[in-house]
């Protein structure tokens, strides 16, 4: 959907004061990159049914094509297209005169396009597209699906004198500590006020900087994209002051990125017996997925036993916070294994049509 009058940014918070919007993708690697257009601007575009192009290089896994270009001297001449998906559009979390949303790729159209012409295709390389094709199918299965996340960042002093607290898993004192409940209270009414999404609790973790931040469940692509806007959320608040610094990857270790997911039926009920077939479907797919969810070696670090994160057997359980898969109710699972490294939306839709495929009986 494309903006063709203002009218969609005066659903904002606070319209009056949005002058920019942010275009924004995650990439392969789970960069998030973001081109920064005027308003104005984003208006004439979107009145002559044009798209926002760029190079092809903004797809890839690592910053320097150089290993690319060595290989295929063609490759620096692809050209790309951002496609807004303007359902995304939100004011940006602590960045007042900013709004954010969120774009699929599109590779086989022309600059110009006449406004009266369809929409142009998703390209197939676009990590927004299988999440998309998930939630579809689970909207023709009459079934309706929710994911929230816990978040774990860890700050990091820019100087001494800021220092580390004692480990103190939900421990006051370290949530007070260096104006942090201060930090995280401003992180949580900003993404309120925005309209990104609800925060339903933060604390103190288990190391001395290391926190939680618990979101509500939203449909799946929100919910995906909502992660997005939290880290950065969280990353920006936390750096304001130059005191600390914030880290979803430290010292080589994972923090906890753990996805909430429940299957409801259409009259709103959660937890039908038969739902548990999804878990059946993702346990039967677990390796595979593994390599999306935790897609770096030294994401295995939290595949150990003893840590209280991902553990080191591909099994579930209910209580037990050191395997795979948690099961918190009828038709409600914690999935454990992914951390900050995934690519959230590549990551999701293979997770839904495994546990899709499990409902509907056609694993093993």
């Amino acid at each position: 959907m494309l903006i063709r009058s203002p009218q969609q940014l005066n659903n904002l918070p606070n319209p009056s004061n949005i002058r920019f919007i942010r275009l924004q993708w995650l990439d392969f690697s789970s960069t998030l990159r973001s081109h920064v257009l005027p308003i104005p601007h984003l208006l004439s575009l979107t009145k002559s049914g044009r798209y926002h192009g760029l190079s092809g290089l903004n797809k890839l896994l690592i910053d320097s094509f150089v290993a690319y270009y060595d290989r295929d001297k063609t490759f620096t001449r692809d050209q790309s297209y951002r496609l807004p998906d303007f359902s995304s559009l939100r004011q940006a979390p602590s960045l007042p005169n900013h709004a954010t949303v969120f774009c699929n790729f599109s590779e086989d159209i022309s600059t110009r396009l006449p406004t009266s012409s369809p929409p142009p295709k998703i390209s197939h390389l676009c990590p927004h597209l299988s999440l998309q094709n998930a939630v579809r199918e689970a909207k023709e299965m009459s079934l309706k699906i929710l994911v929230g996340f816990e978040i774990e960042p860890t700050r990091r002093p820019t100087s001494p004198t800021c220092g580390s607290r004692q480990a103190q898993l939900s421990g006051a004192r370290n949530l007070e500590a260096n104006l942090m409940l201060e930090i995280f209270s401003e992180i949580t009414n900003d993404l309120h006020q925005s309209g990104v999404v609800q925060v339903q609790h933060f604390q103190a973790e288990a190391t001395g900087n290391q926190f939680e931040i618990v979101t509500a469940p939203l449909p799946p692509l929100k919910a995906a994209d909502a992660l997005v806007v939290t880290r950065e959320a969280i990353r920006r608040v936390c750096t304001r002051g130059g005191k600390w610094r914030c880290r979803f990857i430290r010292g080589g270790e994972m923090n906890g990125l753990y996805l909430n997911i429940s299957v409801v039926s259409p009259a709103g009920i959660t937890g039908r017996e038969e739902y548990d077939g999804f878990l059946a479907g993702v346990l039967e797919n677990v390796d595979e997925l593994c390599a999306l969810g935790m897609p770096r070696p030294e994401s295995y670090k939290r595949t150990v036993s003893g840590g209280s994160c991902v553990g080191s057997f591909k099994a579930w359980g209910t209580q037990n916070r050191e395997v795979f898969v948690r099961k918190k109710g009828m038709g409600f699972w914690e999935v454990r294994f992914l951390d900050h490294t995934a690519q959230v939306h590549l990551f999701l839709g293979p997770l839904m049509f495994a546990g899709l495929d499990g409902i509907r009986g056609t694993g093993s």
